[in-house]
């Protein structure tokens, strides 16, 4: 269509906006979508699915940082030294000093 990249993000994202105001039943759109070509199938197919990897990706990444802040609450209740505890749980001694205040 001739769009700049930056042009094309926009698009994408009021399509998407559409697409949810529209309020569509899922399945009579899933059974539209099983009528087109294969390669068109499966390109609509992967937007959906590249935002739900990424949010999930993303919540991995907050779960497994707010593990290592108990890890290392745990550690400070046992007295252990904060370069240690930055070694072990990868985070930044600015929080695990906070941490310790709290």
């Amino acid at each position: 269509m001739g769009y700049k990249e930056h042009e094309r993000v926009q698009v994408k994202l009021e399509f998407l906006r559409m697409i949810t105001r529209l309020k569509i039943n899922p399945a009579q759109m899933m059974e539209k979508m099983e009528n087109l070509p294969e390669e068109e199938k499966d390109m609509v197919m992967q937007l959906p699915n590249s935002y739900f990897e990424r949010g999930k990706e993303e919540g991995i990444e907050k779960g497994k940082e707010k593990r290592n802040q108990e890890i290392a609450l745990e550690l400070i209740a046992r007295g252990m030294p904060i370069d240690q505890i930055t070694e072990i749980t990868k985070l930044k001694k600015e929080v695990i000093k906070k941490l310790a205040d709290e």
